[in-house]
C-alpha cells in the first residue's frame, strides 16, 4: 500500500491532538489529526460538554422551584428529557462543525480511522493505510473505567458516564458508584430533576484531593437536595435483579435497590491498543510516561491529554498540546508544562472551583502557609442572586504573603477561580490581591474581601 508523508501526525482529536494540531499547522508543518471516533473526544461527544448541557437544563429547572423567593409565582414546570438531549446534541454538533472548519482551514488532513504504530516512524489506519511521519503527538484520551467484576450494561441498568448522558428518561433512583467529579456532577444532574440518588465513595469525603471544608458544603449541599452522601463506604457487590433493578451492597451489608447504576469510579488510559512498543515506548500503569515537554521516551513522539494520566482536565489537555506543539516545532520559549495554576472545576449548584494548594496539600509538602475566608452570606450579590451558599478560601505562603491557591464554593465559581489563578502564576501576594478595586455589588468582590480579611 502506498505511504502518505507529514511532518507531523496527530492521533486523537480531543482537547490536546486538537490544540497541538493547530498549533504545528500555525508552526508551519504539515499535520495529520487522525481520529477513530469523533472529533472533539471525549470532552466535546461524551463529557464536558454534554454533562454541562444537560446540568443548566436541570438547574435552571431547579431555579423554577425557588422563584417564590425572588417574588414570582410559576405554575407547575415539567422537565422534558428528549428535548433537552436534542438541545445538548445540537451543541455538539455545532461545536464539532467549528472544529472541522478551523482544522481544514489551517490546511490540517483530517484522518477518520483506528491508527498503531509500525514503527518509531510510521503509523498503520485501520490496517490499510500507512502514514510516515517525523514527529508525532499521541492524544487518544481515555476511557470509564470498571469496577472489577462488574461489566458496562446499559440495558441491565449499569451506565458509565457515557451512556448515563444519553438517557431518554430520568430514572427513579440511581446509585453513583465514585464521589470524584463525575460523581458530584451527576448526582446533582439527577438529584434536580427529582431522582433519588445514592453516591458512595471509598475516601473519607467527597473529591478527597479538595479542600476537606469546601467539599463538606458540598455533600450538605447535595443532601439538602435529596441524596444520600455513603463516604467511607466500599462497594462489595452490583447485582442486576430479575425485575429489571439493581442491588449494590456495601462492606458494611447496605444494600441499595435502585433503577439504575451509575460506576463512576475514573478512567484509564486508551493507549493499550495503540502498538507504543512498536515505536520503543513502554507504559506505566497503563499511562505514557511523558518529560515536562509531553516527550516520550521515543524523542520524535509525544504524549498529551487523558493517556499521559497527569490531570483529566481538558483545558489541561489543550496546554499540553501546545507545549508539545512548540517543543517539538522548536518555537518560541518552548515553555515546559506547569500544572500548579490549572484551575479545577465541579460544576454542581453551587459550583466548586480550586487552584493551587490547599492547606492540606501544602501541609504534605511541608509548607507553612495562612488561610483566609470570606462567606458569600456577607455578600450582597450572592443575596441578590439567592445563592447564600458559598465561601471563598484562599491560601497564602506564611513567611511572605505570596498566594498560593484558593478554593471556591458558590455561583460562578468556575469564573472567580481564574483570578486567583493569575495570582498565583504571576506570585501576587494578598495585600496586592486586596489592594485590587473591586466593582460592587459582584461576587468577585468576596476575594478581595478574603484577602482584606488575612490583614493584608
Amino acid at each position: 500500500m502506498a505511504t502518505e508523508h507529514y511532518q507531523v501526525a496527530v492521533i486523537g482529536g480531543g482537547p490536546g491532538g486538537y490544540a497541538a494540531a493547530v498549533r504545528v499547522a500555525a508552526h508551519g508543518k504539515s499535520v495529520c489529526l487522525i481520529e477513530r471516533e469523533q472529533l472533539g473526544g471525549v470532552c466535546l461527544n461524551w463529557g464536558c460538554i454534554p454533562t454541562k448541557a444537560l446540568l443548566r437544563s436541570a438547574h435552571l429547572f431547579a431555579e423554577l422551584s425557588d422563584a417564590a423567593a425572588l417574588g414570582i409565582d410559576l405554575g407547575s414546570a415539567h422537565f422534558n428529557m428528549p428535548r433537552c438531549q436534542q438541545r445538548k446534541q445540537g451543541i455538539i454538533e455545532q461545536l464539532r462543525k467549528g472544529m472541522e472548519f478551523i482544522c481544514r482551514k489551517s490546511g490540517i488532513s483530517l484522518i477518520a480511522g483506528t491508527a498503531a504504530f509500525e514503527n518509531a516512524r510510521t503509523l498503520c489506519v485501520d490496517g490499510a493505510r500507512a502514514i510516515s511521519f517525523e514527529q508525532a503527538v499521541v492524544a487518544v484520551g481515555s476511557r470509564p473505567a470498571a469496577l472489577p467484576g462488574v461489566c458496562f450494561d446499559a440495558a441491565r441498568g449499569i451506565l458509565s458516564s457515557s451512556e448515563a448522558l444519553s438517557l431518554s428518561r430520568v430514572p427513579e433512583s440511581l446509585c453513583i458508584i465514585g464521589g470524584g467529579v463525575i460523581g458530584c456532577e451527576f448526582a446533582d444532574l439527577f438529584a434536580s430533576l427529582r431522582c433519588r440518588v445514592t453516591i458512595v465513595e471509598q475516601a473519607s469525603q467527597l473529591c478527597p484531593w479538595e479542600d476537606t471544608e469546601i467539599m463538606e458544603m458540598l455533600a450538605a449541599s447535595l443532601r439538602r437536595k435529596g441524596v444520600a452522601v455513603m463516604t467511607g463506604a466500599t462497594v462489595q457487590r452490583v447485582a442486576s435483579l430479575p425485575d429489571g433493578e439493581c442491588l449494590v451492597t456495601t462492606a458494611d451489608g447496605i444494600s441499595h435497590r435502585v433503577e439504575a447504576v451509575l460506576v463512576a469510579v475514573g478512567r484509564m488510559s486508551a493507549a493499550d491498543n495503540l502498538g507504543l512498543a512498536q515505536a520503543g515506548i513502554e507504559l506505566s500503569r497503563g499511562w505514557i510516561p511523558v518529560n515536562e515537554y509531553m516527550q516520550t521516551a521515543a524523542p520524535a513522539i509525544y504524549a498529551v491529554g487523558d493517556a499521559v494520566g497527569r490531570t483529566f482536565l481538558a483545558h489541561a489537555a489543550a496546554r499540553e498540546g501546545i507545549v508539545a506543539a512548540d517543543h517539538l516545532s522548536g518555537a518560541g520559549s518552548r515553555r515546559a508544562m506547569e500544572y500548579g495554576c490549572v484551575p479545577r472545576c465541579i460544576y454542581t449548584r453551587p459550583q466548586v472551583a480550586s487552584v493551587g494548594l490547599n492547606a492540606a496539600a501544602a501541609a504534605q509538602q511541608q509548607r507553612a502557609v495562612v488561610t483566609a475566608a470570606y462567606s458569600y452570606m456577607a455578600s450582597g450579590k450572592a443575596l441578590i442572586e439567592n445563592a447564600r451558599q458559598g465561601m471563598v478560601k484562599l491560601v497564602a505562603d506564611a513567611a511572605d504573603g505570596t498566594v498560593c491557591g484558593a478554593s471556591i464554593i458558590g455561583a460562578q465559581a468556575s469564573e472567580l477561580i481564574h483570578e486567583v489563578a493569575l495570582a498565583v502564576s504571576a506570585g501576587v501576594k494578598m495585600p496586592e490581591l486586596a489592594g485590587i478595586i473591586h466593582a460592587h455589588p459582584t461576587l468577585a468582590e468576596a476575594i478581595g474581601e478574603a484577602a482584606l480579611s488575612a490583614g493584608a
